[in-house]
């Protein structure tokens, strides 16, 4: 199945693209698809994995389909045909 990955700020500057469209298996889950981001964009990790506690949740919010990620089932959200992602960057500071 098809989805489509958009990437703002940051994340667009990091991955050198503004996003792509991934052939994925059926029932993938979200974090299947960080997964395949990080390795196949490898700027990308930089930014969007916080090492600390090993997810992109601290540096991104995840909107699927229209839906925040944490609205739904986080990473473990899973995804269908021609679902779109887009990863914002979150601003940390003061």
């Amino acid at each position: 199945m098809l989805v489509d990955v958009r990437l703002m700020g940051v994340f667009s500057d990091a991955a050198g693209s503004t996003g792509m469209r991934l052939e994925v298996e059926d029932g993938v889950l979200l974090e299947d698809v960080v997964g395949r981001l990080v390795e196949e964009l490898p700027g990308l990790e930089d930014v969007l994995i916080d090492r600390v506690v090993d997810s992109y949740a601290p540096n991104a919010l995840v909107i699927v389909d229209g839906i925040e990620a944490s609205n739904l089932e986080g990473s473990s959200t899973s995804l269908r045909e021609g679902s779109t992602l887009v990863f914002l960057p979150v601003t940390h500071g003061g």
